[in-house]
């Protein structure tokens, strides 16, 4: 089983290199913030599909404390050798979201806070033989369980 706690290292170290290169014109954290939710967590919502097969992890997600957007814990499996999926899950509403992240060729995520609703990804195009032939730097802002992308810039 995947351990949640190094996805989440491996997510924050990952993210030191976007940083580094911080931009001003870029959405920032502080911008979109985020109220941290502190109640008991709601049952796990089996309203989609990932929520269906990956019931009990996502179930076991659910008692840990939230670690985005103030109210979503993430949730994490593997797909293959070295190969990671996951997804957000909301502590509140029980809601999976339906964007996931990682696996072979997934939108991979680079940043976010417990107090922002900010979520910096990185995502890459491939060509017919999964060579990446292009990247971007996608920054979404989560609201009502669903992700809106509010700036993408590509990779150089």
């Amino acid at each position: 089983m995947i351990n949640t706690k190094t996805v989440i290292y491996g997510v924050l170290l990952s993210s030191v290199s976007i940083l580094a290169h911080a931009d001003n014109n870029v959405p920032q954290f502080k911008d979109y913030p985020a109220k941290v939710y502190n109640g008991k967590p709601a049952k796990l919502l089996l309203n989609n599909q990932t929520a269906k097969v990956f019931k009990t992890r996502l179930t076991e997600a659910l008692k840990q404390k939230p670690v985005y957007a103030g109210e979503y814990v993430l949730a994490s499996w593997g797909c293959g050798t070295e190969c990671v999926f996951y997804t957000f899950v909301n502590k509140r509403t029980g809601q999976v979201l339906d964007k996931g992240f990682g696996g072979e060729t997934g939108e991979d995520i680079k940043d976010f806070k417990l107090n922002s609703k900010l979520l910096i990804t990185r995502k890459s195009d491939f060509d017919d033989n999964y060579n990446e032939v292009g990247s971007s730097t996608n920054y979404s802002v989560v609201n009502n369980d669903q992700f809106k992308v509010i700036k993408a810039v590509a990779s150089e």
